[in-house]
């Protein structure tokens, strides 16, 4: 797919990403443009279930719903800007009006708006949701549904795999928002819970590399994988949702070597270094230690005492089909960006395909970065050629969204060019990371989405920093909600990890930045004078940077 939906191109036109970039919350890692976008998708397909003629409106009215409450002080003229992009009066008034806090000044837009904002509130829960959706329900004399599915296996692959299996059963007009917890569904109509997943569902073909080692290696998980009745654990790790075709039983003895958790049957672990890593690395098994040197021994029996479960076997082969099967490396990065609220599937799909583009050293998707620097001066015209083919001149990478969990992961430091796909991390990762790091800010400042993490495992913690690196690294090390003076700095520090470019051509090394917030935007203007001006003077000429449209 090389093109985005119109709603999202929309949202990207109107939120420059010197606007959008900016963190509105006070008490979260979260960007302007996806909270203002997330509310936009909520409102629309709330509206399209309980009022479709509305649906239009809604979205501007969600999408524009924080706007003059938090730039009109500094924009000269900033209503007559919006009348440029949106001709809606209704839509107009409720952006005037400020809906999400107002709802009953305009009822029938109102509640929507309120919805798309309120469904973000920190620490949203089942029972939080329910009492939203029946608010709404009332509002709208509707009879409105909400139902909570969710995989807690820790297997980011298998949770994924199951997940989007579940939610392509959800009739398409649907409202699916996902959260750090789960999905939850929002519809007019009785679905039958729990939702039934067959293993066929899941199933895929295996690339001929993972199955000949696996036939060599453990002949029971590939005859189990393409054609079996896997044997697996589930309880307390599925909610509304049911599996079928596989062999669930009650808690065994033995447990994955892997994850941890109990394992009916047990296949042999080196099965995930194949799949992800071309070699078993039987040493990370068999370490020089007395007691464990007849392990590797006991991983190739038939009935072993030790070994992985089918899920993490299926992960190893998730993930090396999704991302890696062409890439493969001893030492496997991953990027990360998380979703720190509530939202929209639909969004979470739009961004995700954003995300998968290309990042080189001097280009993102194709496009070299110097090309974005006079994108930002005519944003409207830029959004077009992105959201087109631009961006994805090359094929672009695979990214897994975690639909339990809001993240989506996918390799760091490969690209893909002439149908090749090359690993640029090389033997000192760090030094790599920081080389790459000019074109990885430039996309998250065009995707206006953080926090990103660069890490060799994925997990859920979210970092309160908009790019880091593992545990231990954060590019320039502020909280960017916290105090409320750094809430207008990521756009800063963005463009200034973007005009790295300077650098990395000109030294051979670069320490992992850490500076204080007072001088991220002095180092800008002195490494880059004329983003730093454009970025200095943007609210002030607005129309300037957006390009004349009408």
């Amino acid at each position: 797919m090389t093109g985005f939906s119109d709603t999202f191109t929309e949202a990207l036109k109107l939120f420059h990403p010197f606007l959008g970039a900016e963190n509105w919350k006070y008490s979260a890692t979260l960007p302007a443009f996806l909270h203002s976008a997330s509310a936009a998708y909520t409102a629309y397909s709330l509206a399209n279930i309980v009022n479709p003629d509305l649906s239009e409106t809604a979205f501007y009215a969600a999408l524009l719903h924080d706007f003059y409450q938090k730039v009109h002080k500094e924009v000269t003229g900033l209503r007559e800007f919006v009348k440029g992009f949106v001709d809606d009066k209704e839509a107009l008034d409720a952006i005037n009006y400020n809906l999400a806090e107002n709802p009953d000044v305009m009822p029938d837009l109102g509640w929507l708006v309120w919805f798309g904002d309120m469904v973000q509130a920190k620490d949203m829960n089942v029972v939080e949701m329910e009492r939203l959706v029946q608010k709404v329900s009332e509002k709208y004399k509707k009879k409105l549904y909400t139902y909570f599915i969710t995989v807690t296996l820790p297997q980011i692959g298998t949770r994924s795999a199951l997940m989007n299996a579940a939610l392509s059963k959800i009739p398409e007009d649907s409202l699916v928002l996902l959260s750090k917890d789960g999905a939850y569904v929002i519809t007019d109509k009785q679905l039958q819970m729990p939702l039934t997943v067959d293993v066929n569902d899941i199933r895929f073909a295996l690339p001929e590399s993972i199955k000949s080692s696996w036939a060599e290696t453990d002949p029971a998980l590939l005859e189990d994988f393409e054609n079996g009745e896997p044997k697996v654990y589930t309880e307390g790790m599925l909610y509304n949702l049911a599996i079928r075709g596989f062999d669930v039983g009650s808690k065994p003895e033995k447990v994955c070597l892997t994850c941890g958790l109990p394992a009916p049957k047990l296949y042999a672990p080196q099965a995930y270094g194949y799949a992800l890593y071309s070699r078993s690395n039987n040493e990370k098994w068999s370490p020089k230690v007395k007691p464990l040197t007849n392990l590797n021994a006991d991983f190739s029996k038939r009935n072993r005492k030790y070994g992985m479960c089918f899920w993490c076997a299926y992960d190893s082969a998730y993930l090396a089909n999704n991302s890696f099967t062409s890439a493969r490396s001893e030492e496997k990065h991953f990027l990360v960006g998380y979703f720190t609220r509530v939202v929209p599937k639909k969004l979470v799909d739009d961004l995700a395909m954003l995300l998968g583009a290309n990042v080189d050293f001097r280009e993102v998707g194709g496009i070299d970065l110097d090309d974005f620097e006079q994108g930002f001066e005519d944003w409207v015209s830029f959004v077009d050629s992105l959201t087109g083919k631009g961006i994805f001149q090359e094929k672009p990478m695979s990214v897994i969204v975690d639909y339990s969990s809001a993240l989506v992961v996918r390799d760091f430091g490969s690209v893909v060019k002439n149908g090749k796909r090359s690993y640029l991390l090389g033997d000192e990762p760090i030094l790599g990371f920081v080389k790459l790091l000019p074109s990885l800010a430039t996309l998250a400042m065009v995707s206006m989405f953080y926090p990103l993490k660069v890490t060799l495992l994925p997990d859920q913690v979210i970092p309160d920093r908009v790019i880091s690196y593992g545990k231990s690294f954060a590019m320039l090390e502020y909280n960017p909600y916290y105090p409320k003076e750094n809430t207008s700095l990521p756009p800063v520090t963005l463009a200034l990890l973007h005009c790295l470019k300077v650098y990395s051509e000109e030294r051979e090394r670069m320490e992992v930045l850490d500076m204080s917030p007072e001088f991220t935007k002095v180092a800008l203007h002195s490494i880059c004078p004329k983003l730093g001006e454009s970025l200095t003077f943007f609210k002030s000429d607005m129309k300037r940077f957006y390009g004349v449209r009408r």
